[in-house]
């Protein structure tokens, strides 16, 4: 239904939503004892305009986002593999996947979190091809994003060092663009890290979950 959120956590994160809307502040705490990750409450204040308490508007925004999936695994595979077919069938079975499906039609975190996990795999694997500094740089800055959308992309930090083990390039010019992938991973992590300091008085990564 389009007015009815039925995942257990989207109370939560339209809450959040709601406070950063009224308040202009992250909320200190979205459960009981303790406080959920900013990324997709930010994203539904934005996302419906405001209007986090449309559920109707959260669900769309969550499809939408949802929904570029599917061309972002096709062209991961373009990248990978660079034949058109395999691309295309790609992005087919990701249109289709049931999982994809299921999750994209409630108020919950995963579709952001999946589409900005694999843009930042997408703009690593480019950045390590061309390379290109910059575009490492914004998948570090990507993935951060993802780590706050969900805290297990802290997970995967060290796979920006990734491009270290392409042996294409000469071993500064790999560690450039290595060191450009963390450097926006931190740029774009600083912040949130440096705003639970301040309020908490704890080296908060991402959560206290």
């Amino acid at each position: 239904g389009f007015s009815t959120a039925r995942f257990g956590d989207a109370r939560g994160y339209l809450f959040a939503a709601g406070e950063i809307v009224h308040t202009g502040r992250y909320p200190l705490s979205t459960e009981p004892f303790y406080f959920r990750a900013p990324g997709y409450p930010f994203f539904l204040a934005v996302a419906t305009l405001a209007h986090p308490e449309s559920v109707v508007r959260a669900k769309l925004a969550t499809a939408a986002v949802g929904a570029i999936t599917a061309p972002l695994l096709a062209l991961l595979s373009a990248q990978m593999f660079g034949r058109r077919r395999i691309a295309f069938w790609t992005g087919v079975a990701a249109a289709l996947h049931p999982a994809f499906l299921w999750n994209s039609a409630d108020v919950q975190s995963e579709p952001l979190f999946t589409t900005l996990l694999l843009a930042a795999g997408f703009l690593l694997l480019v950045a390590t091809d061309r390379p290109s500094s910059t575009l490492a740089l914004a998948a570090g800055g990507t993935l951060a994003l993802a780590a706050l959308t969900r805290a297990s992309a802290l997970a995967l930090v060290p796979l920006l060092l990734a491009p270290l083990l392409d042996r294409r390039y000469p071993i500064r010019a790999r560690a450039h663009i290595a060191g450009a992938a963390l450097l926006g991973f931190v740029l774009a992590l600083a912040p949130w890290v440096a705003r639970n300091f301040v309020v908490f008085r704890e080296p908060l990564l991402v959560n206290d979950a």
